[in-house]
């Protein structure tokens, strides 16, 4: 068996770091913290945002829910879902939410 090393090649070139929204950060995490769940199930939040496609919807709930989780210092999931399944095109959003284990560990700490 033998090995072989070789340099990637490069990706992505060109393509820019998208920046988060500091105010949709901040006001998500405020009100994860403040109201993590409605009727004894996990509560979910999200901006009015609206993608093209389920990828560009998932990777950017996944960016806001690593910064919130920051912030949070707990579990922070993201859902992704059509506003619009029957109409064409489709249009993509994402939610954040703090699963139940997540929210029942900061309960019991308190």
């Amino acid at each position: 068996m033998g090995f072989v090393s070789e340099a990637l090649p490069k990706s992505n070139r060109g393509r820019k770091t998208i920046e988060l929204d500091p105010v949709k950060v901040e006001g998500l995490a405020e009100l994860l913290k403040t109201q993590p769940t409605i009727n004894e199930r996990p509560a979910s939040h999200r901006t009015d945002d609206e993608y093209s496609t389920k990828g560009r919807a998932s990777s950017a709930g996944r960016r806001y829910a690593d910064a919130i989780a920051e912030i949070l210092k707990t579990t922070v999931r993201v859902n992704v879902f059509a506003y619009n399944e029957d109409a064409s095109p489709v249009v993509w959003g994402w939610r954040v939410y703090v699963p139940m284990a997540e929210v029942k560990k900061e309960a019991a700490k308190k």
